[in-house]
């Protein structure tokens, strides 16, 4: 991996997983864990979101804190998180206030993991990207 990949996942990391922390702990602050699998959820800033939804922002969080030390690991972080965040916040938009207590209950924050979702893939991808080394030919 380049050092210019490795500065790009490693920052991609810290970034995603302190703003994961950040809203999972600001959310469990405000919710106090009451009503953990209530299907209502709790506002937060202009997010609604269940507590247990907030559980899981705080978990993976602190699993790209640890992971981030490393560029090789921040990479694995980049692509599970990615995924996972792209399909979070497509059935985020497709479940709505479905039977899922899990899913958050408005655009906002489907669109904050999508965000994060897209931005983990796509720095995933370009830490794999090796320019074509031309040869110079004799002729």
């Amino acid at each position: 991996m380049s050092p210019l990949a490795a500065r790009a996942v490693v920052g991609f990391a810290r970034l995603a997983s302190g703003v994961l922390v950040v809203l999972g702990a600001l959310g469990l602050i405000r919710t106090r864990l009451t009503g953990f699998t209530s299907s209502e959820g709790v506002p937060l800033f202009t997010f609604t979101a269940s507590p247990l939804t907030h559980v899981i922002c705080l978990v993976a969080g602190l699993v790209g804190i640890a992971m981030a030390l490393q560029p090789e690991s921040a990479r694995s972080y980049a692509l599970w998180v990615g995924v996972i965040g792209v399909t979070w916040g497509l059935l985020e938009f497709v479940l709505r206030d479905g039977s899922a207590d899990i899913f958050g209950r408005d655009a906002g924050l489907a669109l904050v993991t999508l965000g994060i979702g897209v931005a983990g893939l796509v720095v995933w991808a370009a830490s794999h990207y090796r320019p074509a080394v031309r040869h110079s030919s004799p002729y």
